[in-house]
């Protein structure tokens, strides 16, 4: 696979699995909203930095653990069921979904509430290691030690280009929310679809 389409799908994959709301992305939309625009490009670059970090964590997980035949044998069954999770997780999460109200950010201070925030974000490693393992399974990515790079710097791409497109549509992302068919349920139907083809996979 090419340096450029492991990039691209690094890309994709981390644009469509920043849309659901969290933390990160309603925090950013708020401050396109207030037009903070300068807090909320460090936000964002901040957030990428972390997210390239996390899922390089992830992906040397992925590998270690696939690499022990124990653990291996039974890795396309941990994947699925940790996709089918986070899937659920997804179709639940506008129940859950709150607007933050948060007096202004200065542009210094919107890194370091970017880097904070995605620090503190606890799905960032496990998603990014089911994913990885899914798209290996399924044949649509190899990643070796030269094209790694290229793997992160594409999440680290998708996540900056949705922060930056939520913020600078602030107003009328805050209104895309209010349809949770695309803001929540179909990022969890297409988790639940990876880890179904996943687990039918390992049955075979």
């Amino acid at each position: 696979m090419s340096p450029v389409g492991v990039l691209l799908t690094g890309l994709v994959v981390s644009y469509l699995g920043s849309i659901p709301p969290g933390s990160l992305n309603l925090t950013v939309i708020q401050l396109g909203i207030r037009e903070q625009h300068k807090a909320a490009l460090n936000f964002a670059i901040a957030s990428a930095l972390v997210e390239f970090f996390y899922a390089g964590l992830a992906v040397k997980a992925q590998i270690i653990l696939s690499a022990h035949q124990a653990m291996a044998d039974y890795f396309e069954l941990i994947t699925g069921g940790l996709l089918l999770t986070l899937g659920l997780i997804n179709l639940g999460a506008h129940r859950r979904s709150t607007t933050s109200r948060k007096a202004d950010t200065s542009a210094k201070g919107g890194f370091w509430r970017g880097f904070v925030l995605s620090c503190l974000n606890p799905m960032a490693i496990p998603f990014w290691i089911a994913v990885t393992a899914a798209l290996e399974t399924s044949g649509w990515l190899f990643i070796t030690d030269r094209n790694l790079i290229f793997y992160l710097l594409g999440i680290s791409a998708g996540t900056l280009l949705l922060l930056l497109q939520a913020s600078w549509l602030g107003i009328r992302l805050r209104h895309l929310h209010q349809r949770t068919l695309l803001m929540y349920q179909l990022p969890g139907i297409i988790l639940m679809s990876l880890g179904a083809f996943t687990l039918y996979k390992w049955a075979l």
